[in-house]
């Protein structure tokens, strides 16, 4: 039997073909947005997934399906990239991970209990990797996702709200005492700096309501050939890097842009 592989079901099948699947997968997991999706943003993805070249390496980690979507219990609990080597392991959503091309070329395992057809298995696939779709980044490009864009798309005016928001939910001691005018100094400053080249990834964990940067590390200095947390954004010295790294973000947070 020909081993499975996300690229091989993408070939094996048209859009049109798991649409039906993907409609009844969509509205079990998310019927508040159902009606007003528009379906034509899911097709021009899988389409451009199917002329996606494979990376020439292979992964080391291999897509494990645990229960169908219809039955998971938790966002990510049923479908995630796993790999085992002696005492050596690791698991994570598909949704976060950095390289699509070579989610494309890795083996997919299915539990012995759980019953897919293939279509519901490219569908379901589909779903995984579309997350940025229905979590607020829809006209957002994630594969050139960086700080520098988002600061040339929003002024420090269209941003103050949430900024105030996240600061008096995290520090309130100091939230009245706080110099906006400051912090609209160094947005602005941000805005004119160039960005520099880098081998890191920002890595955001978790949205930053009630975590401590430097304790919880939701928002870390990631290297993607390493497969490795280096240190908090927070302490990382060079902000012409920062600003031109790549933003990835973890397959179940919810976030605007």
């Amino acid at each position: 039997m020909e081993q499975l592989t996300f690229k091989s079901l993408l070939t094996r099948f048209s859009f049109d073909d798991i649409l039906p699947e993907f409609k009844a997968l969509y509205r079990k997991i998310r019927p508040d947005l159902f009606e007003q999706t528009d379906w034509d943003i899911y097709r021009n993805v899988y389409q451009d997934l199917q002329t996606c070249k494979e990376k020439e390496s292979k992964s080391k980690y291999t897509i494990q399906i645990s229960e169908r979507w219809e039955d998971l219990q938790f966002i990510g609990s049923n479908c995630y990239l796993y790999y085992e080597g002696g005492d050596d392991y690791d698991y994570r959503g598909i949704g976060g991970y950095p390289c699509l091309s070579e989610i494309l070329d890795m083996r997919i395992n299915l539990d012995s209990n759980v019953a897919l057809s293939l279509e519901e298995l490219t569908a379901g696939l589909l779903w995984e990797i579309t997350y940025d779709k229905r979590n607020g980044l829809m006209d957002v490009d994630m594969e050139h996702l960086t700080f520098k864009y988002l600061l040339t798309r929003f002024c420090f005016d269209e941003i103050l709200s949430d900024f105030k928001t996240l600061y008096q939910r995290n520090v309130p001691e100091s939230f009245l005492k706080a110099d906006w005018e400051a912090y609209r100094k160094v947005y602005q400053y941000l805005q004119l700096l160039e960005p520099s080249g880098s081998k890191y990834c920002i890595y955001l964990a978790s949205r930053w309501e009630g975590c401590s940067p430097l304790i919880d590390m939701n928002c870390s200095i990631y290297d993607k050939n390493r497969d490795e947390i280096c240190q908090p954004m927070a302490t990382y010295p060079k902000w012409s890097e920062i600003l031109g790294m790549r933003i990835i973000i973890e397959y179940d947070i919810v976030i605007r842009p």
